[in-house]
């Protein structure tokens, strides 16, 4: 039920619903006044959205959280016994017309290629794919495996996990082959935090690996033009928002 409320209160759903009050009540003798002050309300909050100002400060901190895994630092030395690179699903959509590649969302292929990356960088670790069928009938996982072997990955390094529908699912079922050795935890910047908290808590030990940022430091203070990107920056912080309340609330109830 929270969750569901937080989704109502993304951007676009919750500006339309206050400029359609105030369109409602501007139509009537009665609640002219009011059709006014939602109407106005609810273009400024739009305004308020749209500028990448205030998306980039609200979204900023969770994506910065955790920083870029750079492996030619003297602390990496920790990842000597890393022998997974883990990737997490983030979606995907089942069009033959379209090459492969092209069916993953942008959160989807970035993780893919931050995972080949990572794979070649390191040499000798196991690519582990994860992702259930979700809407589709293929899954994520299968996906991701025939673009890793177009980029080079040998089969023989790619492990699936092919059940999971969410990212709890996701630990729960690679925890017996993971177990509590070091692996590359790779997944959008947004999701890390989530993500981090989940494999810890069911006592597991990755190395944190973001992609897929959205807020670059180098744009982060600008004003900015308002658009549609800024918007989709607080939708981001909206769902991850309501993921994290659904996961504290699943973990009490169990």
């Amino acid at each position: 039920m929270i969750e569901y409320l937080l989704y109502s209160l993304l951007p676009v759903p919750l500006c339309t619903a206050i400029i359609m009050a105030g369109v409602i009540c501007l139509w009537t003798s009665r609640f002219r006044k009011q059709g006014r002050v939602l109407a106005t309300l609810g273009a400024l909050l739009l305004l308020f959205f749209s500028l990448p100002f205030f998306s980039n400060m609200a979204l900023g901190p969770i994506e910065h959280r955790y920083g870029q895994l750079k492996l030619d630092e003297v602390s990496i030395r920790g990842l000597n016994d890393v022998g997974f690179i883990v990737v997490l699903a983030a979606g995907h959509v089942q069009d033959p017309d379209i090459p492969p590649e092209s069916r993953f969302n942008y959160a989807g292929l970035v993780r893919l290629v931050e995972g080949v990356r990572l794979y070649y960088k390191l040499g000798k670790a196991k690519l582990v794919l994860s992702g259930g069928p979700g809407i589709c009938s293929s899954t994520d996982a299968d996906l991701m495996a025939v673009v890793a072997r177009e980029l080079g990955v040998k089969s023989d390094d790619i492990i699936l996990e092919r059940e999971s529908l969410t990212t709890l699912d996701e630990a729960r079922l690679l925890k017996p082959l993971l177990k509590n050795g070091r692996f590359i935890l790779v997944t959008s910047a947004s999701h890390m935090p989530r993500a981090m908290k989940i494999f810890t808590q069911l006592g597991m030990n990755p190395f944190a690996a973001p992609t897929g940022y959205l807020v670059k430091h180098c744009c982060k203070a600008s004003m900015g033009i308002p658009g549609g990107s800024s918007i989709d920056k607080w939708e981001t912080v909206f769902y991850e928002t309501a993921a994290t309340v659904k996961y504290y609330i699943h973990r009490k109830l169990n």
